[in-house]
């Protein structure tokens, strides 16, 4: 088995920053951490394992799968493949893999699964033992990223539980046979299906966690892209979501206010539907709301928490969840729970402080300039 020391880090990590973001037109920023932590601890050639990567909806998960790929296809250590299951082109569903990678992977699945990538994570085996025959990987570390696993888990109704069963004894079937170190690497942000990996840890498998970005490489992306806005605006509203950020700059050109009442309307949307389902009364929400937003970690006590989970409104960040990233607490995150986005943390705390769900753009500014001065 190969070790991961003997990879050169700093030639590696900057093979990382070269990567360009195909959204933003800016390479690829910050992450050195998560990617470290990744590679040298997790994935460090020792022994085959699964590795569930979430985050928020938004986070950086695709562009931090797709720039690692990038840098470790110029290590002689390492076999990689990208896959994403959310792209219906086959020559971008395997990108930024190496093109004679791609021209492999993509014959294998016009052959051998008809053309359809989703049929791939149900097919792993099939897939690894197609590659390796015809790549030289023993002694290396075989990474295989599957971004939005549970497109292919739905399409094909697999349970969670049973394709992890499967999955844990085919890494030392793969890793054995071909004398080297397996790692699938699964990438989801459904909260509702992290909750179901988290139950199949310790069967060969660990769950981790990616978050937004930093204030300080939220500083560098909004001078990137030229913002005309204060970064600690950006970051009280987005918290460092690249995806947000993005939105906020191609749909809303920079606007606050048509940004925060498509974010209100999102948030209330999942508020009616629960009061719909449950018959509960609005100042019974209020409450549970006052309850939220005084402290995040009672999210998970409430009755609307599942209805929060579906919808990528908050998620868990409790020790289940490896770290990848460093978090901070602060008031829309706690130990346990937190709000994907500060938006919603601060559209609740508008929604507690009016006493009524509809709640304006303004009203959210209003309860964010009182409590942060940053206006």
């Amino acid at each position: 088995m190969v070790s991961v020391v003997n990879v050169n880090w700093c030639e590696t990590l900057s093979r990382l920053h070269e990567y360009v973001v195909p959204d933003l037109g800016v390479k690829f920023i910050d992450r050195e951490l998560e990617f470290e932590k990744l590679i040298k601890h997790y994935c460090r050639g020792d022994a085959p394992w699964i590795h569930v990567i979430t985050g928020p909806w938004g986070c950086g998960k695709t562009q931090f799968a797709r720039a690692m790929t990038y840098a470790l296809q110029f290590s002689s250590d390492y076999v990689v493949f990208y896959v994403n299951l959310s792209e219906e082109e086959l020559d971008r569903v395997f990108y930024p893999t190496k093109p004679e990678l791609q021209d492999l992977v993509i014959k294998l699945v016009i052959e051998v699964l008809g053309g359809t990538v989703l049929k791939l994570p149900t097919n792993l085996y099939r897939f690894v033992k197609y590659v390796v025959e015809r790549l030289r990987v023993r002694g290396k570390i075989f990474l295989v990223i599957i971004d939005e696993i549970t497109r292919s888990l739905d399409q094909y109704r697999v349970s969670i539980r049973d394709y992890v069963a499967s999955l844990s004894l085919k890494i030392y079937d793969i890793s054995n046979e071909y004398s080297c170190t397996f790692y699938p690497i699964l990438l989801t942000s459904d909260q509702t299906a992290t909750e179901l990996f988290i139950r199949e840890r310790g069967k060969n498998l660990s769950t981790h966690l990616l978050w937004n970005l930093p204030k300080e490489a939220l500083t560098e992306l909004l001078q990137l892209l030229n913002s005309p806005l204060d970064t600690a605006v950006v970051w009280y509203i987005t918290g460092g979501n690249p995806r947000e950020v993005l939105l906020l700059m191609r749909e809303y050109r920079w606007e606050l206010i048509p940004y925060i009442d498509a974010r209100v309307r999102d948030v209330v949307s999942v508020i009616a539907e629960y009061i719909r389902d449950v018959g509960i009364s609005i100042d019974e929400v209020i409450h549970q709301c006052r309850v939220a937003v005084e402290n995040p970690d009672y999210l998970s006590y409430q009755r609307f928490w599942n209805y929060l989970l579906r919808y990528n409104v908050a998620m868990y960040v409790d020790a289940r969840l490896h770290r990848l990233s460093t978090i901070d607490r602060c008031e829309w995150i706690g130990e346990d729970c937190a709000f994907q986005l500060p938006i919603y943390y601060w559209i609740l705390r508008a929604i507690v402080d009016r006493r009524r769900l509809r709640v304006t753009a303004r009203d959210v500014l209003e309860v964010l300039r009182s409590r942060t001065n940053i206006f």
